[in-house]
């Protein structure tokens, strides 16, 4: 009686196990939301004081609202030019949007649906708003154009300073990242701005055709992938950069980049089955070693 109760307790255990590794499967599964968000979806970016994704489609001028909860479409936000790239300001609980052809920046609330203000940060229409980074250190938002940087105040959503001659490499200055612990903002073209003086302080050497950049806070290197060299990624160091001298890089092959197995059906199953002829034998083992050897009568 005592060894049958023994093997539904571990036949109990085998069972959470289960559900425990289908509850993992489940998180790693991919889901695709297609409907309503329009024919060029471009930029996407999180909110974190609603828990939702906007993403911008830049045909239909409209900005898409996904809730993370149903990963459905809860409202689409139109405004007066093509969406490209989004950035969150968390202080402020404000969503800014740049456009692909036009002048300005457009500002969403939480919660909002519709645009609250637009910011106007470039003359040309065909010099239009790039990359945003956001500065939650200075509450300030920067905006590339296809020459100069302009930086907006979170305070009252208004131009305090354009950083002129950014794109002074023969390079626009590209996309935009922001390095927290030393106070920089730094262009994809390789040029790093001082959030202190709002200046170019240093450049950084990168590829010949830089275009996306992300930054690496754990490292201090910048990684920038190469639009003339597709499959390769320039990795530099923040602090090796000087306003007169371009620093040596490293390249790295972007194919090689190892990626995290997820759980499938098919292992799942050969798990649970392991387990079960694993603890069965081991059950079955044990009940045999206490087993008492008859005596012989004579």
């Amino acid at each position: 009686m005592f060894m049958k109760v023994k093997v539904w307790k571990l036949l109990g255990l085998i069972l959470i196990t289960i559900f425990a590794l289908s509850a993992a499967n489940s998180v790693h599964a991919q889901t695709t939301i297609s409907e309503g968000i329009g024919v060029y979806p471009s930029g996407i970016a999180y909110d974190s004081g609603t828990n939702e994704i906007y993403v911008c489609d830049a045909y239909t001028k409209m900005v898409s609202v996904i809730s993370d909860a149903s990963n459905t479409i809860t409202r689409n936000i139109t405004i007066n030019s093509y969406p490209g790239s989004l950035v969150y300001d968390a202080t402020k609980k404000e969503m800014f949007v740049s456009v692909t052809i036009g002048v300005d920046v457009s500002i969403i609330p939480d919660n909002s649906n519709s645009v609250t203000k637009t910011i106007q940060v470039a003359s040309d229409p065909y010099e239009s708003p790039g990359s945003l980074a956001y500065d939650s250190a200075k509450g300030r938002i920067y905006v590339t154009n296809s020459s100069d940087v302009s930086v907006i105040s979170d305070s009252n959503n208004e131009i305090s300073k354009v950083i002129s001659n950014v794109g002074s490499l023969g390079q626009s200055a590209g996309n935009l990242v922001y390095d927290k612990g030393d106070g920089k903002i730094i262009c994809s073209n390789g040029e790093v701005i001082s959030d202190s003086t709002n200046t170019v302080t240093a450049t950084l050497n990168v590829g010949t055709d830089p275009a996306g950049i992300t930054y690496d806070s754990g490292t201090g290197a910048i990684y920038v992938t190469n639009d003339d060299d597709p499959g390769t990624v320039t990795v530099t160091p923040v602090s090796s950069g000087t306003p007169s001298a371009a620093s040596p890089t490293s390249s790295a092959s972007s194919t090689s980049t190892p990626k995290v197995p997820e759980f499938s059906s098919a292992a799942l199953v050969s798990v649970v089955v392991a387990m079960i002829a694993l603890t069965v034998s081991a059950v079955a083992l044990k009940a045999r070693t206490r087993k008492p050897l008859r005596r012989k009568h004579r």
